[in-house]
Order: structure tokens, then C-alpha cells, then sequence
């Protein structure tokens, strides 16, 4: 069947070129690859991807060669190069899962989670088998169990499955249950050497050797190159002390892999035994360089002398060691104020907030006695966003200060980092200071108040009071600035720093608020350009980067952004600006596993938060966890409960999480509160929709109609009530009813659009979108619709028509879709047109499942079937679940006399069981070759 691509399709976007070079290459190492050359189809698969970088059915099988090799770094790295080169996740997903289950790289494999919706079902089983394989490496064993049975369930007939179970019952030593599995799993495929392995660590966890040597034996003489059945071989053999045997298949071993961890373990213990101590040494000290490093540390016994080595060193700036020895000699002394300051000053001068914090916290016990360091762990417990820790060790510092004003403004600075500014400005009215008189600390909390609650008329005598005394320092400074800008006096905010920096061009604060005015008037380049000079020089600059993320997120850079972020987390781990930063950039690229792991903290750490707890709401129902989704859901119920408006997008999220009764429930409180909001009936009826109650909703049009009248959306409801009662026909005419009175209604419009496929009413479909697109031209988005229901329909010169029309506007001169659907229609009439329509599509860049295969088969119905088998190979590693995709594979192979290659893929175009076009030729294919 011909691929077309309906308006609704989505395009990924990506150079791609093709060359004889390439094609030859390939198909050469396919040859080589299935012969067991590998390393000649390494070599071509190489000059395939010479000959066109981004070529994926060359990077999938380079990855295989790559595993095979036990090169894992490599292999993943084209696994998921090819993934963002658009393959198919089906195709990457089993090979991908094993190698970073490999490397322990789990949070990586958990990532696939929020693609699950991609996967076909035997991905769904694979999924499963890796799932349980990482609860087995968590210890959660039955957990693993209930991933392994439902993968059983999913394709019962699967020995892998049932391996990995009996690898479960093993462990737990249910010796029965193994055993059950393992012969179970054998009676399918008999040859399967991972079976007959478990079958000799059955026999070995029953304490019978010479049984589960058998079966290694067995294993091994149907596949001599397995690592693990070697290692089994070699320990097996060593236990029943024959020492030969062992040694010469661990000389397999280490000829396959010389690097092998296990291997040099054995040889170390061979050596040993054999009174070689030397060797064992050497072996033993080779194996611990590979997995571990030992870490030396320079110890002075004397405490003085740790300190006045620290102190010295502090006095000369050589800081790197003054923090060494300062650091020993606190785990030594940790009482001793004095050497804590010194050493504060220190992460201080390097910038090293995180270590400061550290410091600070682990000697809290002795700090307290402090005003100064206790104040300034609260201030970094704030910066990074630890408000239950600053708020915690705020309570314990005001018992042992309770008698400083400097209390009551750490109390006003902790209500202003929760989000209560009000509180905190009334607690600094509280204290018997005005602006002439105020410490600067008191007069520059009170200005930044001010400003966050539009107080201008009380932050401006806090400004004229800074500009009065001359304070000079940076905070003071970005506080005018930040007056200014919130004043709207963008040109005096520039002046003003201008003349800050012409005093002293290196003032951080001057030159980070000039980015800030840059950005509010919309010249982000120029910020950005302030913003890199800036941290060209202080490169742990916070608010420089996380200004520039939020400028690189505004425009759609998420890499830059990011980037920017964990510069900002590698020293402040518990930032929380670029904590809700990460999770925003988290959620708009879809990275919903990463986005769950973020919003879980900051759920921790904010409780309540609504924010927090909708976007965490909102991951777990993109994730499908509807069950876990039921906690922040009800959370915000019990928020929310008094505000009509964000009742109803609780009860979108309520419905979209399966929590239909609860979303009713929303929508009804909603609607009680503001009866005016027409929204809120619309949507309650179609969460009775959902829930089949309609009775109930046609109550709920009626009143919707009651209350204010025919709408357009009225209509659409009461035809999708009709669809529920299947009177198609009496929809149909409500839908249409619809569009009469809001053409742009495009629920109605796809309504329309659906029935007519199932051909109720298309003539009438036809003519109400005729007179759309006639009167109005705008409305593209119709006329393409129009087409593509005319070619269903088979009525391929008004569908030819319409297509051309909409290449003639500017917007959609090269869109892919219409080129290509054009070229399939062309394709029954003139070939060579058919493939120049097409090949712009491929020229741009577009590069789609659809489009490749329809290039692929129009090349191959033209004669040029290696250049259409490029194409079509291409097609297949977008989307491998296309019988048609498989078909023109298999015919494309037959024609160049690859028998049994084609062969396989006629067999699975028919085995897809999926219904296209040509499932009878693929059918008479496969019957001719035998």
C-alpha cells in the first residue's frame, strides 16, 4: 500500500542524503554480517556511514558488531545517535535495554518509560524482561516476579521469558519452580544454550557438579563463545579440582576478552594455588585497578601544626591547601570557631557556596554560639532552597539570640523565600528603624520587598536613602537598578549602571542588571552577549546563569539552558530556581521519567505547593501512573476547593488520570461557585460521555442550551451523544450544524472527516467543506482535509487538485505531506513524476517512515531497485511494525535474487496481521518463494 500522509501527520526534520557508495557498502556488510564476517561488515558499515553520517540501518548493525565485541560504549553511542535520527524505538529498544542494564545504567533505561506508548508488543515484552531484571539488581525480587509473568502473558511461547524467570526461582533457591520453567522453556527450543546453562546452575545450586558440568558441556557445544557458560565451565571444574580442564577454558577467556575482571580473578587464584604468589599478586593487583581507585590522603599527626600549616597557607592564598589542612584539622577540632571562620572564607573567596554549607552545618553544634556563621547558614540554606533546613536552624538560633533585632529580619527573610512577602515587610515595619537610621541589611530587604509587592511609594525613599549614604555595594546597586526597571525608566536604569561601571567595570551586579533591562526590552542577544562576558570571569556567577537559561528556554534552546542549569547544580545542588527551571525543561521536552524524579524532590522539600504538586500530577498521568497520580490530585482538591477556575483544570486532569467520578465531582463544585462559566458544562459533559452516563448528559446540554443557547459547541456535544447511541446519521447532521455556525470548530470538522471514511454522508462531508475552502481561502487547514477525505475515496483528481492548489500557497509550497500524497496519486499515471515530486520532499530534508517508502517503491516499480532498496531499508528502522513497509522489502529483495531475505520479510509482512492494500501480493510472494 502507498503511504499517505493525512493532515493530522506530524514530520521529523533531518538531513539526509543517499549515495551508491553508501547502498553498496551496506548491503555488503548485511552479506558479511549474516556469514559471521563481522569484522568485514565493520569495515563496510564504516564506508557506509562515511558515505552518509546519519544512515541508520548502518548505525543499528554497527551497533550489533560493536556488542558483539563487547564494545558497550560504542554500541550505545550509535543506538542513540539512530534514536535521534528518528529510528524506530521497536528496532533500538531490545539491544539498547541489555547494554545499559550492562553499564548499571538504570535511571537511563528507566527513562524509556514515557515512550512506552510507542512500543509494540513484542517491545512491551522485552520492556517487561527489563524491568524485572532491574528490580532482581534492586532486590526487589517480587516486584521481578510480576515483570516476568506478565511478560509470559504477553507471548507465553518466549523462552527468554521464561529463563529469566527460572533465573528468579534460582536465586531464591525454589529449586521446583526453576526447574518447571526450565523444562518448560526447552520443550520449545531445545538447542537454547542459555537454557541448558541455567540448567547446570540448577543441577550446581543442588550441590550435583558432574550433572551441571554436563549440561555447561552442553551448552557450550552450542555456543563456544558464550562468556558466562565459559565462566561456569571454568568454576564448575576448579570445584571438582580439575585444574587442566579450568585452565583451558579460561584461556578462551582471556583470549576473547584479556581485560575480563573474572577472568584475572581465576587466573590469580590458578596462580596461587600453584605456589606462584608473585602472579597472584600481579593478577590480583590488575583486577583492582580496573574496578576501583584507592584514594591516598597526606595525614599530620599534630593538630597545632595541621592548623598553623592552614593558616599559613590561607595567608598566601594558596588556597587549594589552606582548605586541606584547615579541613583536617576541623575533623580533628571542630570546636574551634576561629579556624571555622578562616576556612569559611575560604569556600567563600572560591565561590564554593555548597562546601560552605557543608561546613557549616556538619559544626552547627558549635557555630551556634555564633550569630554571624549560624545567620549565614540560614542565608545558604535559603539560597539553595532549603526551607524546612534554614527554617529549622532559624529556631534553634533564636533561643540563643533571642534578644538581636537581626532575628526578627532573618525571620522576614525566610517569609519572603516561602512566598509570604507580605509578612515579611509588616516584621521590618515592626522594628524601630526608618530609612536615615536603618542598617543596611534592614534598608535593603525592605527596598527588594517593596518592589516584589508594588510598593513604590515605600521603595522610594529606601532608594533615595542608598543613593544619599553612597552605599556603593553591589546588592545596594541592583536594587536601583531593579527600581528603575520596575519603574519603567529602562533608559535611566542603563544610565545608572553605565555610570556604576565606568567607575568599576568589573561590578558584577551592574553588569548582570544590565542584561536584566536588555532582556526586558526584548534585546536578548545583547543580554546574552553581557551575560557570557560576565561569566567568562565568574564562572559560578547564579543569577548569570540562571538569566540565560531562562532567556535559552524562552527561545526553545533546550541543550543551552540546560547546560547553564548544571553549572548552576554542580555547586548548589538544592538551588531552587534552577531546580523548577530543570523540571520546566523537563516537561516541555517530554523527559517525563527525569521530570518525575525533579518534581518528587521538590515536592519533598515545598510541601503543599500547588504548582509542585500539579506539575507532579500532571508526570505521572503523561507516565500512565493514574493510581499514583490520585495522591497530588487530591492534594489540590482540598487547595483548590473555593476556586471555579482551577477546579476545572484539576477536573481536566482528574479525567485525563481515569478519575472520572472525582473530575465530575470537581466540575460540579466548579459550576456551583460560577454558574455563568460555559466551559464548565461543556466539559462536564464530556466526562459523562466518558463514563457512558447519557442520561446524565443530555441533562447537562440541556441546561448548557437552557442557559445560553445554540453554540457550536452544543451541537458537537449533542452529536457525539447521538455516536454514543450509534445514530451516526443524526450526528453527523449536528456536526455539520456545528461548522455552519463556527467553521473553525475542528472537533466538528475531524468529526465530519471520520464519518465520511465509514462513508455516512461524504458527499455531503465534501460539499460543506467545498463551500468553506470557495468562500474562505484561509482556511487551508479544511481544504487539506478535503483532499485527503477525496483520496479515501478514491476520487484522485479532485484530491490532485486540492493538493496542487495548496502547494501554490507560500506556507505549504514544500510541505512533505502534500508532495508526498501528490506523488503517490502521480505514481498511477507517470513514475517519473511521481519520484520528482517525492524527491523534493527527500531533497528538504524531510525524512519520514511514509515518505521513504514511498521513494523506495516508486524506485523499485522504475527498474532502480538497489537505489529503492536504500530507501525502503531506511523506512524499515523508522518503523519496523509496516507490513506494506515489509512487503516492498521483500519484493524489492526478490528482484535482486535474495532469496531468503525476502523470504523473512514477506513472512512477517504477513505475520503483522494487519490489513493494507497489497496483503494479497504479499501473500502470493511469499507462497513463490517457497
Amino acid at each position: 500500500m502507498n503511504k499517505f500522509l493525512v493532515a493530522l501527520c506530524l514530520l521529523c526534520i533531518t538531513n539526509l542524503s543517499f549515495a551508491d557508495q553508501q547502498a553498496n557498502e551496506y548491503e555488503l556488510a548485511v552479506k558479511a554480517f549474516h556469514s559471521g564476517e563481522e569484522n568485514e561488515a565493520f569495515i563496510h558499515l564504516k564506508n557506509a556511514l562515511k558515505a552518509n553520517p546519519e544512515h541508520l540501518s548502518s548505525k543499528l548493525m554497527l551497533a550489533k558488531v560493536y556488542f558483539n565485541a563487547n564494545n558497550l560504549g560504542s554500541a550505545e553511542k550509535q543506538l542513540e545517535e539512530a534514536l535521534v535520527l528518528g529510528a524506530d524505538i521497536n528496532l533500538v529498544l531490545p539491544l539498547l535495554g541489555n547494554i545499559l542494564l550492562l553499564q548499571g545504567k538504570t535511571n537511563e533505561l528507566l527513562a524509556f518509560e514515557e515512550r512506552i506508548n510507542e512500543f509494540s508488543k513484542p517491545s512491551l515484552f522485552e520492556w517487561k524482561l527489563l524491568r524485572g531484571r532491574i528490580y532482581l539488581k534492586n532486590a526487589q525480587p517480587e516486584l521481578a516476579r510480576n515483570e516476568f509473568e506478565q511478560a509470559t502473558k504477553l507471548m507465553p511461547n518466549k523462552t527468554s521469558a521464561m529463563n529469566t524467570l527460572a533465573t528468579l526461582y534460582l536465586r531464591q533457591k525454589e529449586y521446583v519452580l526453576a526447574e518447571q520453567w526450565i523444562e518448560r522453556s526447552l520443550q520449545i527450543a531445545k538447542n537454547n544454550e542459555r537454557t541448558w546453562l541455567l540448567k547446570g546452575d540448577l543441577a550446581a545450586g543442588q550441590n550435583n557438579l558432574p550433572l551441571a558440568l554436563e549440561h555447561y558441556q552442553t551448552a557450550y557445544r552450542l555456543d563456544p563463545q558464550d562468556p558466562k557458560i565459559l565462566r561456569s565451565l571454568v568454576m564448575t571444574h576448579l570445584k571438582l579440582n580439575q585444574i587442566e580442564q579450568a585452565k583451558g577454558y579460561l584461556k578462551i577467556i582471556q583470549e576473547q576478552t584479556p581485560n575480563d575482571p573474572t577472568a584475572i580473578l581465576i587466573g590469580a587464584t590458578l596462580f596461587a594455588g600453584e605456589d606462584n604468589t608473585e602472579m597472584a599478586e600481579r593478577a590480583l593487583a590488575d583486577l583492582s585497578q580496573k574496578v576501583s581507585a584507592a584514594e591516598t590522603e597526606e595525614l599530620t599527626d599534630a593538630n597545632t601544626l595541621l592548623f598553623i600549616q592552614g593558616a599559613s597557607e590561607f595567608i598566601l592564598e594558596n588556597d587549594e591547601k589552606a582548605q586541606q589542612y584547615l579541613s583536617q584539622y576541623l575533623r580533628q577540632k571542630p570546636s574551634d570557631l576561629g579556624a571555622t571562620r578562616m576556612l569559611s572564607k575560604l569556600y567563600l573567596r572560591n565561590n564554593e557556596s555548597y562546601k560552605l554549607q557543608l561546613l557549616l552545618q556538619d559544626n552547627f553544634d558549635y557555630i551556634i554560639r555564633d550569630l554571624g556563621l549560624s545567620v549565614q547558614l540560614v542565608y545558604l540554606y535559603i539560597d539553595a532552597g532549603r526551607l524546612r533546613a534554614a527554617q529549622q536552624a532559624f529556631e534553634q538560633i533564636r533561643a540563643y539570640h533571642s534578644d538581636s533585632n537581626y532575628m526578627v529580619i532573618l525571620d522576614a527573610e525566610l517569609a519572603r523565600a516561602s512566598g509570604e512577602s507580605e509578612r515579611a515587610f509588616s516584621l521590618l515595619e515592626e522594628l524601630p528603624f526608618t530609612e536615615d537610621n536603618a542598617p543596611i541589611k534592614w534598608l535593603q530587604l525592605k527596598g527588594e520587598l517593596a518592589l516584589e509587592l508594588n510598593k513604590f511609594d515605600q521603595a522610594s525613599p529606601v532608594i533615595e536613602s542608598l543613593i544619599a549614604r553612597n552605599i556603593n555595594n553591589a546588592n545596594a546597586q541592583n536594587l536601583i537598578a531593579a527600581y528603575y526597571i520596575k519603574t519603567k525608566q529602562a533608559e535611566l536604569a542603563l544610565r545608572y549602571l553605565d555610570e556604576v561601571l565606568a567607575n568599576n567595570p568589573n561590578n558584577v551586579g551592574a553588569s548582570f542588571n544590565k542584561a536584566v533591562v536588555w532582556r526586558a526590552q526584548g534585546s536578548t542577544e545583547e543580554a546574552l552577549q553581557i551575560l557570557d562576558t560576565l561569566l567568562a570571569v565568574n564562572k559560578q556567577h547564579t543569577p548569570s546563569h540562571l538569566l540565560a537559561a531562562r532567556i535559552h528556554l524562552e527561545q526553545k534552546n533546550y541543550l543551552e539552558a540546560t547546560e547553564q542549569l548544571d553549572k548552576v547544580l554542580l555547586y548548589e545542588q538544592d538551588n531552587r530556581q534552577a531546580r523548577e527551571l530543570k523540571l520546566d525543561t523537563y516537561m516541555q521536552t517530554a523527559q517525563w521519567s527525569n521530570a518525575l524524579a525533579e518534581v518528587e524532590k521538590l515536592n519533598r522539600e515545598y510541601i503543599l505547593n500547588e504548582r509542585y504538586l500539579s506539575a507532579y500530577a500532571e508526570i505521572l498521568i503523561r507516565l500512565e501512573r493514574y493510581e499514583d497520580a490520585d495522591y497530588p490530585l487530591g492534594l489540590l482538591d482540598s487547595i483548590w476547593k473555593e476556586q471555579p477556575n482551577k477546579l476545572i483544570g484539576l477536573a481536566r486532569m482528574q479525567a485525563q488520570a481515569k478519575q472520572l467520578a472525582n473530575a465530575k465531582s470537581s466540575l460540579l463544585k466548579s459550576h456551583q461557585l460560577a454558574p455563568e462559566n460555559m466551559s464548565t458544562l461543556i466539559l462536564l459533559t464530556k466526562v459523562e460521555l466518558e463514563q457512558n452516563d447519557l442520561e446524565a448528559a443530555e441533562k447537562t446540554v440541556a441546561d448548557l442550551a437552557n442557559k445560553f443557547g445554540e453554540s457550536s459547541q452544543l451541537f458537537l456535544l449533542q452529536g457525539d451523544i447521538q455516536m454514543r447511541k450509534s445514530q451516526k446519521e443524526q450526528a453527523q447532521q449536528n456536526y455539520s450544524k456545528a461548522v455552519e455556525l463556527n467553521a473553525f470548530n475542528r472537533e466538528a470538522v475531524v468529526r465530519l472527516y471520520q464519518l465520511a471514511k465509514q462513508g455516512i454522508a461524504d458527499d455531503a462531508f465534501h460539499q460543506q467543506m467545498e463551500g468553506l475552502v470557495t468562500t474562505a481561502a484561509e482556511l487551508a487547514w479544511h481544504k487539506r482535509i478535503l483532499a485527503d477525505s477525496y483520496l479515501h475515496h478514491k476520487q484522485l483528481v479532485k484530491a490532485q487538485q486540492h493538493y496542487e492548489d495548496l502547494l501554490a500557497l507560500p506556507a505549504l509550497k514544500q510541505d512533505p505531506g502534500i508532495l508526498n500524497n501528490l506523488a503517490n496519486i502521480y505514481s498511477g499515471q507517470d513514475l517519473d513524476k511521481a519520484y520528482q515530486t517525492v524527491a523534493q520532499v527527500v531533497e528538504q530534508g524531510a525524512k519520514n517512515a511514509a515518505i521513504l517508502d514511498t521513494i523506495g517503491w516508486i524506485e523499485v516499480q522504475r527498474g532502480n531497485v538497489d537505489q529503492g532498496l536504500v530507501y525502503l531499508r531506511e523506512a524499515y528502522t523508522m518503523n519496523a511494525s509496516d507490513a506494506a513497509i515489509r512487503y516492498h522489502l521483500a519484493f524489492a529483495l526478490s528482484k535482486l535474487g535474495r532469496k531468503a531475505e525476502a523470504k523473512a520479510e514477506a513472512e512477517a509482512a504477513v505475520e503483522l496481521d494487519q490489513q493494507f492494500s497489497e496483503y494479497e501480493d504479499a501473500k502470493a510472494l511469499l507462497e513463490s518463494l517457497g
